[in-house]
């Protein structure tokens, strides 16, 4: 297993990364408060948002045990073959993005069904402009995954400080509305994808497209497996934004701004350990070392959960200090912050089983088994949209705080019980 080092070196970018985060939404929070401006921006860059994460978990899960299961542990060798896997991840990069920016007015709708016409249009057109930027933000995170799929971790997560710090900049100093933070986003979206082209070419990783189909055809059902279980993950949380948005003006918001301290802890947690330890476990599994692939994984998860539980404690009793000490300022009055924080602490109760699961559905990617993640995304998707059923009407946005939470507590036991089945196959046949 990997030195601390590493952990450490990716703690600190991912520290940087999430002071960079919070101080985007300080800035939108001071600007805006919970407005309609704020209910703008906060709802369209998680459409982006989304979609980078559906394409970077997907290709990161598919791509990276594949590789160490050849015994390269970096990018696929040979500049032909490698240049075709190029082409079509740029391809479909630059589909999925222009699709998402050109139907946001199809889709609106669905996920901010209590905005006004006039608000609706304006999330529609800055959806366009996220999205169209967002092609290059889905580039630069093809190449962190060729980085550290050759074991190059901090400098590459560095890079993803960038477009939030640059909208925070554009939100306080420019005077444009909504468009400040946008804009802002945007450019960051560039200069972090020049960064990144910079080191990959310092790492001599070959990026250049190449025609015709690769023949590792096999990494498509792995990496489609990863990016359906993804989408449905994702989607989850577009749903419990749009149940919010369907209670009011600045009920987005309020749920935006209680998920920031959320975020954070999981973030820092998974951005820490999770790309070194799909490497870890990935190697334990390509060499059939079972016995230690079971001990890493119940010691990683056993301290995953004490920490998570930790921190949801600590969030019960310190919410509103939190939530004060984060946003309230400018235009944030002190009943938003006691509104947020009473939001926070029901979010909090996801954190155990959110992190501990984590690692788990690192686990099945190592074993190279991402269809158990569609199924428990699928399951997560149910329980999500059956508890804000039946809970939104009785407790309002408290109802889609628990359900958010409920639903990362079922996709745990899901995968944590199919994982076991598979490692006990695995050990049988490898006994065989």
């Amino acid at each position: 297993m990997r030195g601390y080092r590493v952990y450490f070196g990716l703690g600190s970018a991912t520290v940087v990364v999430a002071l960079c985060g919070l101080f985007r939404e300080q800035a939108v929070a001071y600007r805006f408060g919970t407005r309609d401006a704020a209910d703008v921006f906060i709802a369209a860059i998680q459409i982006p948002a989304l979609l980078l994460n559906v394409f970077s978990s997907s290709l990161g899960a598919g791509l990276v045990p594949f590789l160490v299961a050849r015994g390269m542990g970096g990018p696929l060798d040979g500049d032909i073959e490698t240049g075709r896997i190029h082409a079509i991840v740029y391809a479909v990069v630059a589909i999925v993005f222009i699709a998402g920016g050109l139907a946001a007015s199809l889709y609106v709708p669905f996920i901010a069904p209590g905005f006004s016409v006039a608000k609706a249009k304006l999330l529609s057109d800055v959806l366009l402009v996220l999205c169209l930027s967002g092609i290059l933000a889905g580039v630069g995170a093809y190449w962190v995954i060729l980085l550290q799929a050759g074991n190059r971790f901090s400098r590459p997560a560095l890079t993803a400080a960038l477009p939030p710090a640059l909208a925070a900049a554009f939100c306080l100093v420019c005077d444009w509305g909504t468009w400040a933070p946008v804009v802002g986003t945007a450019a960051g979206f560039a200069l972090q994808t020049v960064v990144l082209y910079l080191l990959v070419r310092s790492a001599q990783i070959g990026v250049a497209p190449r025609r015709g189909l690769p023949a590792h055809l096999s990494l498509a059902s792995q990496v489609t497996s990863a990016g359906a279980a993804t989408g449905l993950m994702s989607g989850a949380t577009v749903i419990a934004n749009a149940w919010a948005a369907s209670l009011g003006a600045g009920s987005v918001a309020t749920l935006g701004f209680a998920n920031v301290a959320i975020t954070a802890v999981v973030g820092f947690g998974l951005k820490v350990v999770g790309g070194p330890l799909l490497n870890d476990y990935s190697q334990l599994a390509a060499a059939g070392d079972w016995p230690r692939f079971i001990e890493a994984l119940r010691r990683h998860v056993s301290v995953a959960w004490s920490a998570g539980c930790a921190v949801a404690v600590a969030m019960f009793f310190l919410a509103e200090p939190i939530v004060g000490v984060l946003f309230q300022r400018g235009s944030f009055a002190p009943e938003q912050t006691a509104e947020v924080a009473g939001i926070l602490f029901l979010l909090a109760m996801q954190l155990p089983w959110h992190v501990a699961g984590a690692l788990v559905t690192r686990a099945l990617s190592a074993c190279q088994a991402n269809t158990v993640l569609l199924e428990a995304a699928a399951i997560n998707l149910a329980v999500c949209v059956a508890l804000c059923w039946f809970l939104v009407d009785a407790r309002g946005l408290e109802g889609v705080a628990i359900a958010v939470s409920g639903m990362y507590c079922a996709s745990f036991v899901y995968c944590v019980f199919r994982l076991r089945g598979i490692v006990r196959k695995a050990v049988g046949n490898g006994r065989s």
